[in-house]
């Protein structure tokens, strides 16, 4: 009987990430290739180009996933009059641990650092204009400004406490931080 090696020809997005993250691990982000995490998938490469447009794509599969639900969630309204905060931290309390970015959570091992830093700014910027459109104002108005950039360090906060942290929900680790930081009133409240 035929035995077959490998990963399916037609690997999905996760097994493209799983492989990603097995040898970011065994020989770094740098040292890893797109052929070699296509390899290690079992598809071609023209296939991983099907499923992602880069490697370092692969860093934020997580990140970009949830960015995509609290935008089509928290847009439309929850029908019940609450701050933004709570809102962004009650989405956040359904994210599971598995759901941790692996590129984060292993950034030392897996080298990943400097691979990071270049992919935030296009995942800080689309989380910026949700929350103006969460606050209801205008990316210039001061108010607006103001409310962003502290919910931006509340949610960075957070994020790295519950990145090194112990099964705590990310919603819990956000509403601490806003505690801590006074901003448990920020922006008034939203409804549907």
């Amino acid at each position: 009987m035929a035995r077959t090696r490998g990963r399916p020809a037609l690997a999905d997005r996760a097994q493209i990430d799983e492989a990603a993250a097995e040898l970011f691990l065994e020989q770094g982000y740098e040292a890893t290739s797109v052929d070699d995490i296509a390899r290690r998938a079992g598809v071609a490469r023209s296939s991983f180009f099907n499923r992602a447009a880069s490697k370092a794509e692969l860093l934020w599969t997580s990140v970009d996933h949830w960015l995509g639900v609290a935008e089509g969630e928290l847009l439309g309204g929850s029908g019940v009059e609450e701050t933004v905060l709570e809102r962004i931290a009650s989405l956040c309390d359904r994210i599971p641990d598995e759901d941790k970015p692996w590129a984060i959570v292993h950034r030392d091992a897996m080298g990943t650092r400097d691979a990071l830093l270049a992919g935030v700014g296009p995942r800080l910027a689309r989380y910026e204009q949700l929350l103006v459109r969460l606050f209801g104002g205008t990316s210039t108005a001061n108010t607006t400004r103001a409310q962003v950039l502290m919910a931006v360090v509340a949610t960075r906060l957070a994020g790295e406490r519950w990145v090194s942290g112990n099964g705590v929900p990310l919603g819990v680790h956000l509403r601490e931080v806003c505690r801590e930081l006074g901003l448990a009133d920020l922006g008034g409240t939203t409804g549907g």
